[in-house]
């Protein structure tokens, strides 16, 4: 911080053992994906302070090293001079201890700085940090999973976050996959799947534009079958019902648009089969599903 501040005022130094000068405090805090920055100048029993707040920490400790150089050259702070008051750095997250700073020599004196009662103004009062909000989204997805062969699904799905620790997330949403052909010594079946998916997930490793997590899944509906070979051709459907886990990577480059991939397995907690008559198997739902999917997600507020 000592050094951005000397980047935009070179005359400000750190200053001496016993030398008057004022104490710099720096705070920054991580809340909600959000830092929340504070820097205080103390002098003479007088403080004044500065809050900014940004997604990047590096953009708030820029912002709070403007503040403080506007602060010591416009003469709005305290002026170092007279006898500090004895001061001990707060305790806090991310807090450095203060940092005195005192004028080079080639400072005006004293005399030729206007009055400090004249210049000196009301310091304002630091922003309120905002409030955590629920976040919604709408989402379109494509999935591949390996169930007997190759199912191609696509969907919709809402989603709705919430604020806390590992920023929960639940979506729910609707899929139908395209018809999957299984061929067997007994003739062909077209599988096709439509389905309600449920998940949960949540945040292990968050950064500003990237976030990792785990999350779990449900999905049920119905599992049609169509009889292309032998003749007669018919139809059947079936309850369908699973559940699984699954790993997700969302990144985030815009506020408003997020891209996500979601690989995992599930299990089917109804074990389907498909069989001719009279008893000739074609069909029959394997005891784990992987699958990888993708979604874009656009979000509001």
């Amino acid at each position: 911080m000592l050094e951005r501040i000397r980047a935009r005022l070179p005359r400000v130094r750190e200053a001496a053992e016993g030398e008057p000068a004022v104490d710099v405090r720096v705070s920054v805090e991580r809340r909600g994906g959000t830092s929340h920055g504070t820097i205080a100048l103390v002098s003479a029993g007088e403080r004044a302070e500065r809050a900014a707040s940004s997604v990047s920490c590096d953009r708030v400790l820029v912002a709070l090293a403007v503040m403080a150089a506007i602060g010591l050259e416009g003469g709005e702070l305290p002026v170092p001079g007279e006898e500090p008051e004895a001061t001990a750095p707060s305790e806090g997250p991310d807090e450095v201890a203060p940092t005195p700073l005192a004028p080079t020599p080639d400072t005006p004196p004293r005399s030729a700085r206007p009055s400090r009662r004249a210049t000196r103004r009301q310091p304002p009062r630091p922003a309120p940090a905002p409030r955590p909000r629920i976040g919604f989204a709408l989402g379109t997805s494509a999935e591949v999973s390996v169930n007997r062969s190759l199912v191609v699904t696509p969907g919709l799905f809402g989603q709705v976050g919430f604020p806390g620790r590992f920023a929960p997330v639940v979506r729910a949403g609707i899929r139908r996959s395209f018809r999957a052909d299984t061929v067997s010594p007994f003739g062909t079946v077209g599988l096709q799947w439509s389905e309600v998916a449920v998940a949960g997930c949540g945040d292990l490793l968050r950064q500003p534009t990237v976030r990792v997590g785990p999350c779990l899944n449900a999905e049920g509906g119905v599992l049609e079958a169509v009889v292309i070979e032998p003749l007669p051709s018919r139809v059947r459907s079936a309850a369908w019902l699973s559940a699984g886990a699954s790993a997700r990577i969302s990144w985030r480059p815009l506020q408003a648009v997020s891209f996500e991939l979601l690989g995992g397995v599930r299990a089917p907690l109804i074990r389907n089969q498909l069989l001719f008559e009279p008893a000739a198997l074609v069909y029959e739902a394997p005891p784990v599903v992987p699958f990888l999917g993708a979604s874009v997600l656009g979000h509001w507020p």
